[in-house]
């Protein structure tokens, strides 16, 4: 593909929607598909994966070359089988062709903690071993960050037991301090004594994820149909 000619990513796309189509139809495993039929299709799909590949990459690399360019993918633990491999195989291009000259573009994929033996787990062991690949690994908030968060989400005066309570259900985690808080309001288990706020209930009492999850769900509910559809 190339900058001017969008269609062809396009393309490429529906092709592999056409793989994906093929590949389950394999699965089944019809009696009426003959072997070398079999052969045929497996060996059409991995042409057309390859394609996807070589264009989505070429592509990117094409547009960092043009312009600084920074690729962000979230959620790499959410992420399924071929979505994990195109970002590989766009990471290991990459690579390659900063041995080459200076590519101005940075990939950056954020995950959560994963299992031993998934496939990201796998995908990482192998992006490690890239001289150009750096790992950074984000602890939750310390209980000054936590006291600062709470100030700036409008209660200006929490005290010492109500941030290390908030710290203890959450580990730090920015979006769980927000809606602990958020679930405490709501619960009328934030009052003041002495001139700060304080919690009424102990980290144990919050039992996350149950209260988090929950509280985002009847957020969410306030929202209109078709930002929920878009959330969902």
């Amino acid at each position: 593909g190339t900058m001017n000619n969008p269609g062809t990513v396009i393309m490429t796309i529906s092709d592999l929607s056409k793989m994906e189509i093929t590949a389950k139809v394999d699965e089944i495993d019809v009696p009426l598909v003959k072997p070398d039929q079999k052969a045929r299709l497996y060996l059409q799909a991995d042409q057309d994966k390859l394609r996807l590949l070589l264009a989505v990459s070429g592509t990117i690399i094409k547009l960092a070359q043009g312009c600084p360019t920074l690729f962000i993918v979230d959620d790499l633990h959410w992420a399924d089988q071929p979505s994990l491999e195109l970002f590989g195989y766009l990471a290991f291009t990459l690579a390659e062709a900063a041995m080459r000259g200076q590519v101005p573009l940075l990939i950056f994929g954020a995950y959560r903690p994963v299992q031993p033996g998934e496939h990201l787990t796998r995908l990482i062991a192998r992006l490690q071993r890239e001289a150009i690949c750096q790992t950074f690994t984000l602890s939750g908030l310390s209980e000054p960050e936590i006291q600062s968060l709470i100030q700036g989400l409008g209660h200006s005066r929490p005290s010492h037991q109500l941030t290390a309570t908030v710290s203890g259900a959450t580990q730090g985690n920015p979006l769980f301090v927000q809606e602990v808080l958020h679930h405490l309001v709501q619960q009328d288990a934030l009052p003041e004594r002495g001139g700060y706020l304080v919690a009424t209930a102990s980290p144990a009492d919050l039992r996350l994820p149950e209260h988090v999850t929950g509280a985002i769900v009847a957020r969410l509910r306030s929202l209109s149909e078709g930002s929920q559809r878009v959330l969902t």
